[in-house]
């Protein structure tokens, strides 16, 4: 099975203020692969210059949410961002 997680559902997990069901948890491990869009970047950036949505003050650049996409997919994440360097995900030096 192939999931695409609502952007609530990555929100709550990076903030851990809320938790998925004993059910949820079991469907995403269970799962051939687990995806979250990138409409859901957008969905967040508008939600939060309107002020209906408070993202976590570590979320800086959702680099934790494309280190996620880059293990569920096994991509390798091409940056000049020294801060992914931190995370277990291949990488690739954009910049000189």
């Amino acid at each position: 099975m192939r999931l695409l997680l609502d952007t609530h559902v990555v929100l709550w997990q990076l903030a851990g203020f809320r938790t998925l069901s004993p059910a949820a948890w079991e469907t995403i491990e269970q799962a051939s692969h687990v995806l979250f869009s990138v409409v859901s970047f957008a969905e967040i950036g508008v939600k939060a210059a309107i002020g209906k949505l408070s993202v976590p003050p570590d979320l800086r650049a959702f680099d934790r949410l494309l280190v996620a996409q880059a293990r569920c997919d096994d991509l390798t994440i091409v940056t000049a961002d020294k801060r992914f360097a931190a995370y277990d995900v291949r990488l690739v030096a954009a910049g000189g």
